[in-house]
């Protein structure tokens, strides 16, 4: 992450004894069956898609997180 956001280091993870438990891999056998056929996005491709996103709709003026909280 702080390679794609400067000034991200540490912001993520760091406050937390221990990780999160996410599993090594997900079984998309399904999706693919009933939406796919779908590539597999690499997390770090996923993650500066999802930041371009916002900071394009923030430009815009069209990002609105009010309800964030």
């Amino acid at each position: 992450m702080s390679t794609l956001v400067t000034g991200a280091f540490g912001c993520i993870g760091s406050h937390v004894e221990e990780p999160i438990p996410f599993p090594d891999a997900l079984d998309d056998a399904r999706y693919q069956r009933d939406l796919g056929p779908a590539l597999a996005t690499p997390l770090e491709a996923g993650v500066r898609r999802t930041l371009e996103e916002f900071a394009r709709l923030e430009k815009e003026g069209r990002l609105d997180a009010r309800e964030l909280g």
